[in-house]
């Protein structure tokens, strides 16, 4: 096959050994193997000179004579520099010889040998090509496939780029927390202002910025950052791949795994394949992280690390022989538990001017980090490197912050006291905070200020405040008057504050100066609404554009009126734009309703979108737009068209309104490729069961823990699962030591508060999977897991 635009072949590692003619193959009285016993020859590192033994095995009763050429000689890969595409060129000094003619017996094999030569070819680089041999009895001619590397392997560096590196193949390697945050770049809540807002990043483009001396992490179990993950690339297969962590003078502290046999990288559907997407440890992609800890000889216990600098090292063993077949890559990484201190806090009511100081003893901040400054129950955003804010030190591990509040900040305050606090997080999320309370000169007017609660969050549940037991939250703040909560006075004490107990399932709280509830002072809601965006069916025909869309009709094409159904809420807006001119629109939105005007609407798509802003300054929800496809078409000739709707209910959409998750709004996604489908053909865990010692449609590795606990019975190979599964669930059934979803053995018995026990046969040393399906109006899911 020779590639368009080009007069040389395309080399067999381009276009592999070509579409299988079985029919040629069966007809073949003779076929041909190399020494691995397979018909293509994979000849590695080579010399100069390099010979191979080809068995030819006659099939037939005839004896039958080849002629043998090497397709005008060895190939290797040339890049375009102008067009970047990659094409094959001969090399004038690399030949295959041997037997120019050979001759195999009738029902026999027969071994002949022949040489790689290559003359005058500078070292390293790849030599390929192809193996003629015509049969002159007029049979198939057979042709095998060659590839070759003349000189070291080993010289590549097999490591990708750091990603904050020029030149990097697959993006570069860095770090990530638990949460999927790149480290060195800021922490968690500037990370998603950076992304969220800027714009110009995605989350895996932001780590480039990561800076060297600012991968820090803080190992202290609070859930942000107590974990050290890996995001790397290789080259090359590796044999064995160790990481070892180092401490300031060198000394090696742990290692934290051994791994044998992983794949190189690749991209694949979209994605690059990183070291943990391995075949070999995708039943554990954790085995590269480190939590910080080291072992004790002292208590024999591994304990968190003392804070300080360390080194993340990656020692590669290569398959390939040669002068760098164990490569290492060096990291710096900082453990970093200690938060920094503010001081010096004061805020000028005058000129609106805010000013404190802050150090840190650890690995400090960055040009991306920012201070929160909250007013009551609302959180906004500042640069700590900003205007006349600024680092006081090189390794900005200290700084001034000084600036006047902008409008939103301003906006936020009331008559009432109000709490002014500011928090500054290093690069390692650890966070500090210090609150002024501000008294407003005007206590006349009726105010209500919450200052433990952020509007459209959950409640804190590590808070204080939060009363499990009791299932309510007390919120705090302040109040020029006692005021009223479903009709209840809530009093306000002397010194302006109140204290308020809530249930923690409420969805929101409205504080009334009456009550009857009437006049609102002001409203807590805790959760934020899921961004959610869907075209209008109602009123809509199908027509062609390459693809059947539903189209709007108009017959005004200056000004055609399309509706979608998008997110109840405060900080909804809802966008289209024109798929041909690019042209943008963004919609008016009301109660859920989106209504734009497209002009130029002779014939055309649109694309939409819905985005919500909050509850924080850096969270920003946006839906996919791909797919989300609207035709429009618009005549003189048309028929008018009808009003246009009022109400979301009446476009004809399936939208379900939903809460997003406050927990991981805003956050990165799963690294790519790192999804459970993605993975495996397994799906999510079912939400309507939970296993107590199991997870749900997942691996489950079990060891002598389960025997302590009770849960495993050795002497009997039973092991006992318990779980629990939600009031909607009417029948459990679990595939135990029978296969027959039928068997009244396999049948659970479901407690009246939905706890169950079952138990079944497994050898200590088996691994097996165990099936389970759920029965549930009016649906039925099925889950399975794996027990090793």
């Amino acid at each position: 096959m020779t590639q368009v635009k080009y007069t040389t072949p395309v080399s067999p590692r381009r276009q592999g050994a070509g579409q299988i003619d079985v029919g040629a193959a069966t007809a073949s009285p003779v076929y041909i193997t190399a020494a691995d016993g397979t018909s293509s020859l994979s000849l590695k590192q080579v010399g100069e000179s390099t010979n191979f033994t080809l068995t030819f095995t006659n099939l037939s009763n005839q004896d039958q004579t080849y002629t043998f050429d090497d397709f005008g000689g060895g190939l290797t890969e040339k890049r375009d520099e102008k067009s970047g595409i990659f094409y094959d060129e001969y090399l004038a000094g690399a030949h295959v010889n041997g037997p120019q003619t050979v001759t195999v017996k009738a029902g026999q094999s027969a071994n002949f040998t022949y040489s790689l030569n290559l003359t005058g070819l500078k070292k390293n680089q790849l030599v390929e090509g192809w193996l003629r041999f015509t049969n002159q009895n007029g049979q198939a001619q057979l042709v095998v496939p060659y590839l070759a590397y003349f000189g070291d392997m080993t010289t590549e560096d097999v490591f990708d780029k750091a990603a904050n590196q020029d030149g990097t193949i697959f993006g570069g390697n860095y770090f990530v927390n638990e949460n999927n945050f790149p480290r060195g770049v800021a922490d968690q809540e500037s990370l998603k202002a950076l992304v969220n807002l800027d714009g110009k990043y995605n989350w895996q483009q932001v780590a480039k910025l990561y800076q060297d001396g600012k991968v820090a992490f803080s190992p202290n179990n609070n859930g942000a950052s107590d974990i050290l993950k890996p995001y790397a690339f290789i080259k090359q297969n590796l044999k064995d791949l160790k990481i070892q962590i180092l401490d300031a003078n060198g000394k090696v502290v742990r290692t934290v795994a051994d791994e044998q046999g992983l794949d190189k990288s690749f991209y694949n559907s979209g994605n690059n394949q990183d070291i943990t997407l391995s075949v070999s440890m995708r039943n554990n992609r954790d085995t590269l992280d480190w939590d910080g800890k080291l072992y004790n000889d002292q208590t024999g216990q591994m304990e968190t690390a003392p804070d300080g600098q360390y080194t993340y090292r990656y020692i590669a063993t290569l398959y390939n022989e040669g002068d760098k077949q164990v490569q290492s890559a060096d990291y710096p990484v900082v453990i970093d538990t200690t938060a920094p201190v503010i001081s010096n806090l004061a805020y000028d009511e005058t000129t609106h001017t805010l000013s404190f100081d802050y150090q840190d003893q650890g690995a400090g901040f960055t040009d991306y980090s920012y201070a929160i400054v909250k007013v009551n129950n609302q959180a906004f955003g500042y640069k700590l490197k900003d205007g006349d804010s600024h680092f006081t030190n090189d390794g900005k591990t200290a700084g001034h912050f000084q600036a006047v509040l902008n409008a939103a900040t301003l906006a936020a305050f009331t008559t009432a006291k109000n709490a002014l606090s500011v928090a500054v997080t290093d690069v390692a999320d650890n966070g500090t905070s210090q609150t002024l309370v501000l008294v407003s000169p005007d206590v006349n007017t009726n105010s209500v200020n919450l200052w433990n609660a952020t509007n459209g969050l959950a409640f804190d549940q590590t808070s204080p405040d939060y009363n499990a037991t009791n299932k309510t939250y007390t919120l705090r703040g302040s109040a020029n008057q006692d005021f009223y909560y479903k009709g209840a006075l809530v009093q306000v004490a002397t010194d302006g504050t109140f204290a308020l107990p809530v249930a923690t399932n409420v969805e929101q709280v409205v504080l009334t100066a009456d009550q009857a509830g009437q006049k609102v002072l002001t409203t807590l809601k805790t959760s934020t609404p899921k961004a959610a965006f869907a075209w209008q069916v109602a009123n809509t025909e199908p027509h062609s554009f390459g693809l059947m869309l539903n189209t709007v009709i108009g017959n005004n094409p200056d000004d055609v009126v399309v509706q979608a159904a998008v997110t109840v809420g405060d900080n909804v807006k809802a966008y289209a734009q024109d798929y041909f001119s690019g042209e943008l629109y963004e919609a008016e939105v009301k109660d859920g309703l989106a209504t734009f005007h497209i002009h130029d609407a002779r014939r055309t798509v649109l694309v939409g979108w819905t985005e919500v802003t909050g509850p924080n300054f850096n969270d920003v929800q946006t839906t996919p737009s791909s797919g989300v496809y609207l035709g429009v078409m618009a005549n003189a000739s048309y028929p008018a068209p009808g009003p246009a709707f009022t109400k979301a209910s009446q476009l004809g959409t399936d939208l379900v309104q939903e809460k997003a998750d406050s927990d991981t709004l805003g956050n990165p996604d799963t690294l790519p490729g790192h999804a459970v489908t993605d993975l495996t053909t397994k799906a999510p865990a079912n939400t309507e069961i939970n296993f107590d010692y199991l997870t749900d449609n997942d691996y489950n590795w079990v060891g002598t823990k389960a025997i302590t606990d009770g849960v495993y019975d050795p002497e009997n190979q039973v092991f006992t699962v318990t779980g629990k599964v939600t009031p909607e669930v009417t029948a459990l059934t679990i595939l135990g030591d029978s296969s027959n979803e039928s068997d009244p053995a396999n049948q659970v018995a479901l407690q009246a508060d939905g706890s169950f026990t079952f138990s079944f046969h497994v050898a200590p040393t088996a691994q097996r999977p165990i099936a389970t399906s759920i029965q549930q109006l009016p649906v039925r899911h099925a889950g399975l897991w794996n027990l090793s």
